[in-house]
């Protein structure tokens, strides 16, 4: 089973006594299959052998979503949301790789 199918299926039991562990497996996985997020890591001199805390994680910026495409999957995207682009004429954008599992998991993450 891929780290994605697997992972889809983990995210519905999280909770406080995993959430580090799960968070920690998340940001390995990015680490490793997304290159912008690979890169701005290893910038900051922090990858899955030196971050041991979900405090530790980094988190992008949010302009990177502006002038990257932030995918850590080959699968294609079925949806793009878009900012609204009130601070800048070049919007950030959201790509959706999979929309029928965004729309499951956003009402109860949220």
């Amino acid at each position: 089973m891929s780290f994605t199918s697997r992972f889809k299926k983990q995210l519905f039991s999280i909770n406080n006594s995993n959430f580090n562990d799960c968070s920690l497996e998340v940001f390995d996985y990015q680490y490793h299959h997304n290159s912008v997020y690979h890169q701005f890591c290893d910038s900051l001199q922090k990858t899955p052998d030196t971050v041991d805390a979900i405090y530790e994680i980094p988190f992008l910026p949010i302009e990177f979503f502006r002038d990257h495409i932030i995918l850590s999957v080959n699968t294609g995207v079925e949806k793009i949301f878009k900012s609204s682009g009130t601070t800048s004429s070049h919007r950030s954008a959201h790509h959706i790789p999979d929309l029928k599992f965004y729309h499951e998991i956003i009402p109860k993450t949220f």
